[in-house]
């Protein structure tokens, strides 16, 4: 009680040590808040970061990739033993993405990534970030019927592609219409026979005169929907982001799941070829993070194998450019790198062996130097207001 009296005499009496003492409580609840916030952001950066890159990444640094990866894996496999709960192969290359849109043609460079659907999940948190819940519980590169995104401008997936197909062939047969009566003005159009697409047609839905029917049932036909391979964008590759009229953030989608791109990209032979080759968009990405979400894209690993001429013509082995490795909780992630690198050392094998933070170094490093900065800026507040109350003292 004497101490709470002795101190409310010297505050009653001189303001500028209970000024003093107010800066230092605010210095204090600054520094505590600012702290807080700033771990949050580096743990939030953290886990997006490692959801991608998985814990430990061999990367091959030589033109020729990793040749044969189920035997290094295997190798891998007995160096690190129960250590490993999942192992992954993946193969990434620059690419040009181009689709069209409104009339008008976009292209944008991407980071291509063929992935094994079957495993790449093991090593990361990949499927978490997809819009559709089914590829969330188990990754596939199929089009799914609906039930995409709410935030998609209308339906997507099989059921937008038939009607994008519908819409399409009724251009195709306006145009050839209008052909006709360019070449002949006094032709009976009632009487010009068909194209035997649309004979098939009529005899299957029984609607002569449309010849769309036959596209109002689920399935579509090989030679009316031409089947490609699926690829799964990031969701800043298919949209632009604005703001409504009254200010509400909004995502612009300029193609969505069922719409058809074109990807160019280099071969691996020596000096490469520029190939091209057609996907449907089957889902979207949304990580969060913008550096991943506007450059990458993912396909299967065998199609871009196949594609980029990297099979192994005697073996059909496929080549690949790194092997991820996700370890168990707790696992020392330096003590498996070195054990990794002793056994592939780099004057012998052309391998790059690093651990996802190590990947990352600058990134973090500068997130660590802005909080180093912040908390000197702090600490100054609070030794201002501490030499404040020594000298009134």
């Amino acid at each position: 009680m004497y101490k709470l009296l002795l101190c409310l005499r010297y505050l009653r009496t001189r303001y500028i040590a209970l000024a003093s003492i107010v800066s230092v409580t605010l210095g204090v609840a600054t520094m505590i808040v600012v702290n807080s916030v700033m771990e949050g952001f580096q743990n939030e950066m953290y886990i997006r970061l490692h959801d991608i890159l998985s814990d430990i990444v061999v990367e091959s640094h030589g033109l020729d990739g990793i040749g044969n990866p189920p035997a290094v894996q295997d190798e891998i496999r007995r160096l690190l033993g129960d250590d490993l709960i999942g192992m992954t192969a993946t193969v990434h290359v620059p690419a040009l993405l181009s689709f069209r849109m409104g009339g008008q043609s976009h292209t944008r460079p991407v980071t291509l990534i063929g992935i094994d659907q079957a495993t790449y999940t093991q090593v990361g948190d990949f499927g978490k970030y997809l819009l559709h819940p089914a590829n969330r519980q188990k990754l596939s590169f199929a089009l799914r019927e609906s039930g995409y995104d709410a935030r998609l401008p209308h339906e997507s997936g099989q059921t937008y592609r038939r009607e994008n197909l519908r819409y399409q062939r009724a251009m195709d047969e306006a145009r050839r219409r209008m052909d006709q009566i360019r070449q002949d003005p006094n032709a009976n159009l009632a009487e010009t026979p068909r194209p035997a697409a649309d004979d098939d047609l009529e005899n299957e839905a029984g609607a002569p005169g449309d010849p769309f029917a036959g596209l109002e049932s689920g399935e579509t036909r090989s030679q009316e929907d031409p089947k490609f391979e699926g690829v799964i964008l990031g969701i800043g590759l298919a949209s632009v982001r604005d703001r409504d009229a009254n200010g509400e953030v909004v995502d612009h989608f300029l193609c969505r799941p069922g719409d058809d791109v074109q990807i160019s990209l280099p071969s691996a032979g020596t000096p490469p070829k520029f190939l091209h080759d057609t996907f449907t968009v089957v889902d979207l990405y949304e990580s969060k993070m913008s550096e991943y979400d506007s450059t990458f894209a993912f396909v299967p690993i065998e199609k871009l194998q196949q594609l980029r001429g990297m099979l192994d013509p005697t073996s059909g082995i496929g080549a690949v450019n790194s092997i991820q490795l996700r370890l168990r909780p707790g696992a020392n992630l330096a003590a498996m790198r070195d054990r990794l690198q002793a056994r592939f050392p780099a004057h012998t094998f052309p391998y790059q062996i690093q651990t996802w933070m190590e990947l990352q170094g600058p990134l973090l490093a500068a997130v660590q130097m802005e909080t180093t900065l912040l908390n000197i800026l702090l600490f100054l507040i609070i030794a201002v207001a501490g030499f404040g109350i020594l000298a009134t003292f």
